[in-house]
């Protein structure tokens, strides 16, 4: 996260993105190393996860429906909770979801932290990061090769395809939720890997060396087709994420309608015996 200059007609994109990295230590030096490190350590971390197989309908069952809010602007030192972090943004649509965690770690006067090997140790403020995931069954993942893994081992190749292509068709809906939230500050994230990459890409947030970038743009440039729900006694506790993500839909028609759509024939059948059953 970065403060720097706000995206104008003066600046480009790739001029902000080339101030942040030489004044963020996170970002500096060889990034494309920083990138296999972080991507490894998620990788061992989250593969050790366990699970359970969902039953084949709930990979076709959308959010019950979709949302875009925003947390009430956070008052001063206000992060509370186990970790100290505030949920301050989340859209989702039928099957992808957005969303920007604050962290303050004033509140624990020092930070102790590693980040991506570096030491960090001093008084900070506001530190912001987002993320990008999507729904499987009733997880939300946002790691693209952990989630061909599982899907493949749960009901295999087939499925796994049948699935990707109806979440790739879904994703161009998110892109008006991005670009409903204009950032306090600019945001980057390390990506997972180039199938990361090209969906941020595609959501327009630029990417480079590994890392996206959600870049604040000056108020007199922001304007958005959508409108973020401010929820309202947010500014303490932040976004309550469980109410954010909802239920996942459970109604016959949107499941059938996504086998018809996208799976295989023989989906049908196994779906309309599970609902009987």
């Amino acid at each position: 996260m970065s403060k720097g200059f706000s995206v104008n007609q003066h600046r480009d994109a790739d001029w902000v993105i080339s101030n942040i990295q030489k004044n963020k230590k996170a970002l500096s030096g060889n990034l494309s190393f920083k990138h296999q490190l972080m991507t490894n350590m998620w990788h061992d971390s989250y593969s050790k996860n366990e699970y359970p197989a969902p039953p084949l309908e709930f990979l076709f069952s959308p959010y019950s429906q979709h949302s875009c809010k925003i947390a009430e602007s956070p008052s001063k030192d206000s992060v509370i909770g186990k970790h100290n972090q505030q949920y301050v943004f989340f859209a989702n649509t039928d099957f992808w979801y957005v969303l920007v965690k604050r962290e303050n770690h004033s509140l624990n006067r020092l930070a102790h932290r590693q980040v991506c090997g570096i030491h960090q140790t001093k008084h900070k403020k506001d530190h912001y990061e987002f993320q990008i995931g999507v729904k499987v069954g009733p997880y939300p993942f946002f790691m693209p090769s952990l989630i061909k893994e599982r899907i493949c081992n749960w009901h295999g190749q087939e499925v796994y395809n049948s699935w990707r292509k109806m979440v790739k068709e879904d994703m161009k809906n998110l892109t008006p939720y991005i670009s409903a939230f204009n950032p306090p500050k600019h945001l980057y994230s390390f990506t997972c890997d180039k199938s990361s990459e090209k969906v941020c890409e595609t959501l327009g947030l630029p990417v480079k060396h590994g890392v996206a970038y959600w870049l604040r743009k000056n108020d007199s440039d922001f304007n958005s087709e959508v409108v973020a729900e401010v929820a309202k006694g947010t500014s303490v506790s932040g976004l309550n994420l469980q109410e954010c993500f909802g239920e996942q839909s459970t109604s016959a028609p949107k499941i059938i309608g996504n086998y018809l759509k996208y799976g295989p024939g023989n989906f049908i059948n196994s779906a309309m015996n599970a609902m009987a059953s």
